[in-house]
C-alpha cells in the first residue's frame, strides 16, 4: 500500500476536490435529479465511500439536500432555489 499524508490530526489528508462531485450534479439534464453514490463515484472516477464523503461535506455547506431511502440507501440532489 502506497503511503499517503496525514493531516495535524493524523487523518489521510484527501486530495481528491470536492468539485468532481459538483461536476456530476452540473452535468445533469435535469438539475432536480437524485442521485446516489454509487452513480456520483462512477461518472466522477472515484470510490463509492470517497463520493460518499464529498457528497456529505457538500450537504453540509448547503450545496446538496440528502434523504434515506430504504433500509441502506441514500440519494442526495441540489435543493430548488428561490
Amino acid at each position: 500500500m502506497a503511503d499517503r499524508e496525514r493531516s495535524d490530526t493524523g487523518e489521510f489528508d484527501d486530495h481528491i476536490p470536492v468539485d468532481r462531485v459538483r461536476a456530476v450534479f452540473d452535468e445533469l439534464e435535469d438539475s432536480a435529479e437524485p442521485l446516489d453514490a454509487g452513480t456520483v463515484a462512477e461518472h466522477a472516477d472515484m470510490a463509492r465511500r470517497t463520493a460518499h464523503n464529498k457528497l456529505n461535506d457538500l450537504v453540509d455547506e448547503g450545496e446538496l439536500r440528502t434523504k434515506k431511502v430504504g433500509a441502506r440507501g441514500r440519494i442526495w440532489w441540489i435543493p430548488h432555489r428561490e
